[in-house]
């Protein structure tokens, strides 16, 4: 991992020991537990680019969050099954060698692409805040909770992730979103897109739906008797229809709204 930050805490988890290149001539070696987070701290007297080089075989967690890092590579880290890069400044991440990945964080960084066709184990995925103009996941059948909103994305078919509960892609530019395939849907935000319809009819399970500042010119929630959050404000409806759902506790809506109860 590169970065000219003068300052660096990243944690490990896995087996073994191992060794840490500070990249200023002094390294570290430390035994590392697969329950515990170790961690490994460099602060340096000035600002300069610095490569730091973790030398282990049997690393399965990695905490690299928040250490204004400009690349980072993982590709020798097999047993690598969760990494959280997230609030740096990478512009691209290759985890295409890291099969066994189950949790990705790699939001609010500068990420032009990211490919995950190979990461059929992930479960959870959370890439907001970058500026994507595409995202596959119809490898990641396993999938369980996706975070994709703040980007520029056109599109995302999510038919191939019938395991998704949550789902957040709010702040994009998508004019159509079908979830019928989602059916085990708990957490739906797909807020501030150009969506002109929104079939949720499938998704008996939810109980948040956040479909705000879109073009949606009806909405039936008939069939989201679970539903407990529902928020709705600047879409061109003229009337909504809330009489099937009897535990709904937060409703934020449009004030000239007709509600059928």
């Amino acid at each position: 991992m590169t970065t000219d930050s003068n300052e660096v805490l990243f944690s490990l988890k896995g087996t073994g020991d191992v060794t840490v290149d500070f990249g200023d001539g002094s390294e570290m070696l430390l035994p590392i537990d697969e329950d515990d987070w170790t961690e490994f701290y460099r602060k340096h007297p000035d600002k300069a680019l610095r490569t730091i080089t973790v030398y282990g075989e049997n690393i399965t967690e990695l905490d690299c969050a928040d250490n204004q890092l400009t690349s980072l590579d993982v590709s020798k880290n097999s047993e690598l099954t969760s990494l959280s890069c997230h609030e740096n400044q990478l512009t691209s991440l290759d985890v295409s060698k890291n099969s066994e990945l189950t949790e990705l964080n790699c939001y609010w960084n500068s990420i032009t692409s990211l490919d995950v066709s190979n990461n059929n184990a992930l479960v959870l995925l959370e890439c907001y805040r970058n500026p994507l103009t595409s995202l596959d996941v119809t490898k990641n059948s396993e999938l369980v909770v996706l975070g994709c909103l703040l980007n520029q994305l056109t599109s995302l078919d999510v038919s191939k992730n019938k395991a998704l509960e949550e789902l957040c892609c709010s702040e994009n530019q998508l004019s159509s979103l079908d979830v019928s395939k989602n059916t085990e849907l708990r957490l739906l935000a797909c807020s501030e897109n150009q969506l002109s319809s929104l079939d949720v009819s499938k998704n008996t399970e939810l109980t948040l739906l956040d479909c705000s500042n879109n073009q949606l010119t009806s909405l039936d929630v008939s069939k989201n008797s679970a539903l407990n959050e529902l928020f709705c404000c600047n879409n061109p409806l003229t009337s909504l229809d809330i009489s099937k759902n009897s535990v709904l506790t937060e409703f934020k809506h449009d004030d000239d709204l007709k509600i059928i109860c």
